[in-house]
């Protein structure tokens, strides 16, 4: 999992491309869902962000993917973040579902309007998840 997150780094991509899905989507907050291999790589590399990973952990049904997240012309508009991740039968990304650790302030580039209970309940749940599974 964590050549995707360095191809975006990168910003390979035809490498990036060639693991996901034709039928992967992605789900972040706030915004609509993105289906489509194509639309996943236009969103991907439109949005023009580097990632930090800190953890993975892996579950029966996905990964969890733990890190910060950042434009990369602003590295101190700095959000963590945790997606989950599922993949298709033949080991290609088929779903990625993102949180904000922390949300961004209004006038942050990744503003996604999460509420203002959001940090407390998103701590309390990944908690729950996490000691549930190992780390890979």
């Amino acid at each position: 999992m964590y050549l995707a997150y360095a191809y975006l780094n990168a910003t390979e991509y035809d490498a990036f491309g060639s693991l996901l899905d034709e039928d992967v989507s992605v789900h972040l907050p706030g915004e609509e869902s993105v289906r489509g291999k194509d639309s996943v790589m236009w969103l991907e590399f439109s949005r023009d962000l580097v990632y930090s990973l800190e953890s993975v952990w892996t579950t029966p049904g996905g990964v969890f993917v733990t890190g910060v997240v950042h434009p990369r012309t602003d590295s101190a508009g700095a959000v963590g973040f945790v997606d989950i991740l599922t993949f298709s039968p033949c080991g290609l990304l088929l779903t990625r579902k993102r949180f904000h650790a922390e949300p961004p302030g209004v006038n942050h580039p990744l503003t996604v309007g999460e509420s203002s209970g959001f940090q407390q309940k998103f701590r309390t749940r990944v908690g729950q998840l996490f000691r549930r599974w190992t780390p890979c």
